[in-house]
C-alpha cells in the first residue's frame, strides 16, 4: 500500500497488506476494509481460491483482524482458515 498528504500524491510505499499464502489459499485480492467503532478494531474483508482449486470463480469469503505498527503504518495480515471471532457492531 502506499500513503501520501492528499489524493494527488506524491505515494510513498509501505509494502504489501495481504499476499497468497500457498498453505491456505491462492489469488488473494478485491478487499475491503472495515472499522468497528464499538471495539475500535480494523478488519480486512477479501477473498480467495482454495489451494486445491484453479477454477477462476471458486472462491471464499474471507475476514482476518488487522493490526498496525507504533507508527499507525498497516502490518502484513496474516491468512488463517479460523477468521475472526465475533465482534458486536
Amino acid at each position: 500500500y502506499a500513503i501520501a498528504d492528499g489524493p494527488m500524491g506524491p505515494f510513498e510505499s509501505r509494502g504489501v497488506i495481504l499476499q497468497t499464502d500457498p498453505a491456505i489459499g491462492t489469488g488473494a485480492g478485491h478487499h475491503s476494509v472495515m472499522h468497528n467503532p464499538r471495539s475500535g478494531k480494523y478488519y480486512i474483508i477479501y477473498h480467495r481460491r482454495p489451494i486445491d482449486s484453479d477454477v477462476r470463480d471458486n472462491r471464499v469469503t474471507c475476514i482476518e483482524e488487522m493490526h498496525f505498527d507504533e507508527n499507525g503504518d498497516i502490518l502484513p495480515v496474516v491468512m488463517t482458515h479460523e477468521g475472526v471471532a465475533k465482534d458486536r457492531l
